[in-house]
Order: C-alpha cells, then structure tokens, then sequence
C-alpha cells in the first residue's frame, strides 16, 4: 500500500498502570494521499491497529455510520485545537487509506483485503469468484489540487464556486439525507461544492448543488472535470485475474482479467481479514 512515504514513527508507550485501548502504541502517519493539503497546517495524525472487539464488529452486519465510527475511534488528530478541526472532517480517501494502515498495523505483513467479483457465461448463470490483495499491490492516485479550496470564479451561472474533497461528515450526512442514493456519482460529486470541509449545511443545499451541476454545458463541463480530477486521490483500480468455469465440464477454464475499482465507499474494502502466524505462537506454553 503506497501513498508517498512510510508510516514508522511511533508515539511513545503510556505509563505501565495504563490498560486497555490507552496503552497500546500509537503510530505516526506521516503521509496520506491528499498530501495533508486539504487540512490545517501543523496537525499531526495517529492510528492504532484494530482490537478484537472492533475486528469482531466490524466482521458483522454494521451500517456505514458505525463502520466510519469504528475506523476513526482508532485515528487520534493534534495540533488542531485552535482550528476546530475534527477527525470526521478527514476526506473519504484518505481515511480509506488510515483504515488499510490500522489493518497493517494490526495484521502485519499478512494483511490482506478479499474482493468479491461476479461473471457471467454467455447463457449461463453468474458465478462469483474472491480474490486476496495484499496490501503492497493497493496504491492511490496523487492529490493535486495544490490547495484548497479549489474555486471556480463562475459555473453554471453561479459566481465563486467553492470545492473540496468529501470529508466523512459530508458522505455522512449523504447517507442522512438519501439513504437510497449513496453510490449516486452526481450527488457525491455535488457534496464537493460547500464553505469547508464539511460539505453542504443542509438537505437543500446539497440539492441545489446537484441542480447546478446537473446542468452544466460545455466549458464548465469540462471545468469541472477539472476540479475532479484534482481533487481525487483514491486507490487505482487493479487488475484482476479471474477464472470462468468452462462451459463444458471436460473442457480447460477460460481465464480473463477483469479491473476492480477499489471504492473508498466500498465497506468490505475496509474490514480487516486475516491473522498472526506461526512467528508468535513462541509465545504460548502448554501445560
């Protein structure tokens, strides 16, 4: 998994008479893929891996409020106390990312992230198929908007169009708002338009953003492709091998490859899967 540069610095250990989720160690995370531009200037960002009690919640049937809850509990900001800045105002993306690192964290190097995929013989019926990534084959895309917010002087008629990555709270607030359009691309890319990282205030704000964007022509089309692309940092599609079952039972299988968009709303992306090996088991006696 790569962004930049490595996460290895560790927060030091509290005193031996701390206990529980307090005394395990921080790590220092010293790159995301937004570049830290989109957050104010001197904060510093931790996580800690995932314990049992959140690894067990999060193997079962949770809603995307209680999943992002979970991931953040274990991501700790400083240095932001004068600015108002909250860990849920991080960027989709980037906590996309913080969640793979609390997985490294917590699985080592025998973390991995299953997918599920699904193909279709022609006249057959659908088959799904998994697939295990390991976490160095999932890279992001770069951030490149230089700072934010990124602001279109006219679009669609309006003047001073202001743009920024979706925190968590705007995606929030999304699935507050219309539970039934989370993977809507126009909506999504209307929570961009807001005053800050929050995104839209209200319902109705986010509905006049859609309505702006919904209608764009020509220029400002492609203005806003623009400020698509420089605002995105998600995690690059992969391709991915897959085997079809033959149509014949005694003919070879066909294997194809199909590209797998690793979606930052993609909850199962998140979730850890996997455990320790044989390196500490040293530490068991029996008898």
């Amino acid at each position: 998994m790569t962004a930049k540069k490595k996460t290895t610095t560790k927060k030091s250990v509290p005193s031996s008479t701390t206990t529980g989720i307090d005394s395990i160690p921080l790590t220092h995370i010293q790159t995301l893929p937004s570049g830290f531009v989109p957050y104010p200037e001197g904060i510093s960002i931790y996580a800690r891996p995932y314990t049992l009690g959140e690894t067990r919640k999060l193997s079962g049937h949770l809603s995307p409020a209680e999943t992002f809850k979970i991931i953040l509990a274990g991501v700790t900001v400083e240095g932001h106390e004068d600015t108002g800045f909250k860990v849920d105002l991080l960027s989709m993306n980037d906590v996309a990312y913080l969640a793979l690192t609390r997985k490294v964290l917590t699985l080592g190097s025998r973390g991995e992230v299953e997918i599920s995929l699904s193909s279709t013989q022609p006249g057959g019926d659908p088959c799904v198929f998994s697939r295990t990534l390991n976490f160095s084959e999932i890279e992001f895309r770069d951030f490149e908007a230089k700072a934010v917010p990124i602001t279109a002087d006219r679009l669609g008629g309006r003047q001073n169009v202001k743009f920024w990555p979706i925190s968590v709270h705007a995606y929030l607030n999304i699935l507050k708002w219309f539970p039934q359009r989370t993977e809507d691309e126009l909506l999504v890319l209307a929570a961009y338009i807001s005053e800050g990282p929050e995104g839209p205030a209200s319902k109705e704000e986010l509905i006049a953003n859609e309505e702006l964007i919904s209608g764009l022509v020509g220029e400002d089309r492609v203005l806003l492709d623009m400020v698509d692309k420089a605002l995105d940092h998600g995690a690059e599609d992969i391709e991915v091998p897959m085997t079809d079952p033959p149509p014949d039972p005694d003919s070879p299988p066909e294997v194809t490859s199909v590209r797998v968009s690793l979606s930052d709303d993609n909850l199962d992306f998140f979730r850890p899967k996997g455990g320790a090996g044989d390196d500490i088991k040293s530490r068991l006696q029996f008898g």
